[in-house]
């Protein structure tokens, strides 16, 4: 009896390492593809907690790599082209600025709320070394040769809803 049970079980196992080896493939190429998931997740997660804060304008977000301690990334909007994005920031009206300069995290966020109305919104990144990145007597500092890496440029739009006109019908 218990030897027919194993006749039996063989019979009802049979394709199984077929579909064992199959769904070790697809694991195979699924598991690379985790950490990007996560990523794009979070930053839906942030990209949401951004636009419910928002009570209207432009929020944008950049994700950047940055590989080395001194090196950083600037990010400028330039609102109607009413301002040059070399201009200061401070001064120039319609340009704003945030930057990040690389903290021993490899990845950094930068976040720029607009918040101003505006019908053209134009984006300037900057990659920015620290004093001694290049050393032009003695080429002994290679820093300037690394340049920060962009993953992610999101920019949200949130306005509330505006009726120019209502009509109710009969």
């Amino acid at each position: 009896m218990p030897q027919e049970l194993g006749n039996l079980e063989k019979v009802l196992r049979v394709g199984e390492g077929r579909r064992l080896k199959r769904l070790k493939s697809q694991a195979e190429y699924v598991a690379p593809l985790e950490p990007e998931s996560a990523r794009v997740t979070i930053l839906r997660q942030t990209h949401d907690r951004a636009v419910a804060k928002c009570t209207g304008g432009t929020d944008v977000v950049v994700d950047a790599f940055l590989p080395l301690p001194g090196t950083g990334l600037e990010l400028r909007a330039v609102l109607d082209g009413r301002a040059s994005p070399h201009a200061d920031a401070v001064t120039a009206p319609g340009l704003l600025a945030a930057g990040a300069r690389a903290t021993g995290e490899p990845s950094t966020r930068i976040a720029l709320p607009v918040r101003r109305q505006a019908d053209r919104l134009d984006l300037c990144l900057f990659a920015v070394w620290e004093p001694g990145a290049f050393d032009g007597r003695r080429y002994t500092s290679n820093a300037w040769k690394v340049a920060p890496e962009v993953e992610a440029v999101i920019a949200g739009h949130l306005q509330p809803t505006l009726v120019l006109e209502h009509e109710e019908w009969p």
